[in-house]
């Protein structure tokens, strides 16, 4: 009776610990909507994207604060230096 429950569990709680959120997809900038249907979405590849969506709308598009930055660790030549 223990398995079965154990397993029944295990195939409830798997989809909801292995979905995948709204938020998952981040992309790097952010159109917000201003007016009565005020709203704020990321999913925007570039500015240009954000900035042709908004256009002839109460909009401004923005970076995303949340998205993260990777950057390359930089390259110290007093360290590695070859003999």
């Amino acid at each position: 009776m223990r398995t079965i429950l154990l397993v029944a569990l295990s195939m409830i709680a798997l989809p909801i610990i292995g979905s995948s959120s709204a938020s998952a997809r981040d992309y790097p900038y952010c159109l917000e909507q201003y007016g009565p249907a005020q709203y704020r979405e990321c999913a925007y590849s570039t500015m240009e994207q954000c900035k042709m969506a908004a256009s002839g709308r109460a909009a401004s598009c923005f970076r995303d604060p949340f998205f993260p930055v990777y950057e390359e660790p930089r390259y110290d030549r007093r360290r590695y230096r070859q003999y």
